[in-house]
């Protein structure tokens, strides 16, 4: 057992109020999340506010109190910790360093997942994410929140066994919660539990022989020695894994530092993937750049049919918008006004040709089509927003499957055949 370092963090709220602290925080590179239950009103979560930007140009340089604030909670009033966190994992490419440099403890596999913090408030047992005090309140790609698929898995006659004065820390492995790896089964990885008073982090076994739990997959330190980074990246390669842990130990403070070595592989397919959770839209981003497109349809090859329904439709949609184009702004035998969904399309189509002076062809049409924004294209789809509260797949059926309705929960090879849902049943007007 070792002591998380948090005295950075600790200090950067000691004395301070709440207001105090929201203030500071933008100078920080912190964000400060709040809960509206009235259960967890008083309380509030720190979180390093640059963790999903992906433009580095803007990124606040990173000091120990961003690696230190990375989702712990503390109780308003007091600024007493209510659930621990662990230190934000360093990102590093270069194994050997390493190796060379510090004391490695132990070397075990990064799960693809997302970390999951189980904590006691108030007598009671709530779930939170790095950024949401309040897992119920945090989504990926499922319909259900991180609170449902986290509950999915994990027994609550538990509940009872658990010491109430640490914050247990799991990642959630889920079918329903692709990034990369492709989960077939629902599982809870334990990670370690931390005292939220003394922050001290165990790693022993807390659920023996229960199902659905299981310990991070430990590799043998010896299988690092004497080996060039080539050599451990590839040989150390697992495919359902997102690369590597190595935990180390500064045997003066007797405080751990742990550093993450993702494979080369999986860092493009998430770039690839990217930070929009439903895959539909995230489709829509990638329409003018076919090479990536291609690499997004093999990887997540489970929503194949939903791949083929949108392609279908954006194709109906720029065959539409060129044939109003046509008929409205060349043969002038319809008039589209701004009451119409692609009056402000054609508009700008027609703007273009003035400026260029090269005629709208269909392949302009198209162009324009996929260089706009998603969320601009998701509209002139008239796809509906996903409700993660009503919706329930089981209540669907063939006639209600039309593009308003495309999700990814309901499009997938395991809930659709090629028979019971084609192209052919969707159309513009539906």
């Amino acid at each position: 057992m070792y002591k998380i370092n948090v005295s950075e963090v600790l200090n950067f709220v000691k004395d301070k109020s709440y207001s105090d602290i929201v203030k500071q925080c933008e100078e920080n590179g912190l964000c400060v999340k709040y809960s509206n239950d009235e259960r967890l009103k008083d309380l509030f979560l720190l979180a390093n506010k640059n963790d999903n930007d992906n433009d580095h140009e803007n990124v606040v340089k990173k000091t120990l109190v961003n690696y230190q604030a990375n989702g712990i909670i503390f109780e308003k009033d007091t600024n007493k910790v209510v659930a621990m966190c662990q230190n934000k994992l360093i990102t590093h490419n270069n194994t050997s360093d390493i190796l060379q440099n510090v004391e490695v403890k132990r070397v075990e596999y990064c799960e693809d997942g997302t970390m999951i913090r189980l904590y006691n408030y108030n007598g009671i047992w709530y779930t939170s994410t790095t950024r949401c005090i309040d897992a119920r309140k945090s989504y990926w790609t499922s319909t259900k929140n991180f609170d449902e698929l986290f509950w999915d898995v994990f027994d609550k006659e538990l509940l009872s066994t658990l010491d109430k004065d640490y914050t247990y820390v799991f990642v959630l492995l889920h079918k329903e919660n692709r990034i990369v790896v492709r989960h077939k089964i629902n599982m809870l990885v334990y990670i370690s539990r931390i005292n939220n008073e003394t922050y001290v982090e165990e790693y022993t076994q807390q659920f023996n022989n229960v199902y659905g739990i299981r310990r991070p997959k430990k590799i043998d330190t010896n299988e690092l020695s004497n080996q060039d980074e080539i050599d451990i990246t590839e040989r150390l390669y697992h495919p359902f894994k997102r690369g590597i842990l190595i935990k180390t130990l500064n045997t003066v403070t007797n405080q751990s530092v742990n550093y993450k070595i993702d494979y080369i592989n999986y860092i493009n397919i998430k770039m690839i993937r990217g930070n929009v959770p439903e895959i539909r839209m995230r489709y829509l981003e990638l329409l003018n750049d076919p090479e990536r497109l291609q690499i997004f349809e093999q990887h997540y090859n489970e929503y194949k049919f939903m791949f083929r329904i949108i392609k279908g439709e954006v194709l109906k949609l720029i065959k539409s918008i060129y044939r109003l184009y046509v008929d409205s702004h060349i043969k002038h035998i319809t008039k589209v006004d701004d009451t119409h969904i692609y009056y402000k399309t054609l508009r700008q189509l027609h703007a273009q040709y003035k400026i260029k002076n090269v005629p709208i062809s269909f392949d302009e049409v198209q162009k324009k089509i996929y260089t706009m924004d998603k969320k601009i294209i998701k509209k002139l789809l008239i796809w509906q927003e996903l409700n993660q509260k009503t919706f329930n797949k089981s209540t669907l059926t063939e006639n209600t499957l039309t593009e308003n309705t495309l999700t990814e929960n309901t499009l997938t090879e395991n809930t659709l055949t090629e028979n019971t849902l084609t192209e052919n049943t969707l159309t513009e007007n539906t």
